[in-house]
């Protein structure tokens, strides 16, 4: 796993751009607003 720190956007974010051609991976991106939520429906369904 991996995070990097881009307050202006992944988008437009130029060492973001040389991340994704460097790893050789499929990756994806989430805003941090968006990784809580998908930690607060994780929760829930431990619950069932």
């Amino acid at each position: 796993m991996c995070y990097i720190h881009t307050p202006y956007g992944f988008g437009t974010s130029k060492l973001a751009a040389k991340f994704d051609k460097g790893i050789g991976v499929v990756n994806t991106a989430r805003n941090w607003n968006t990784v809580l939520k998908m930690h607060e429906l994780a929760q829930g369904l431990e619950g069932k």
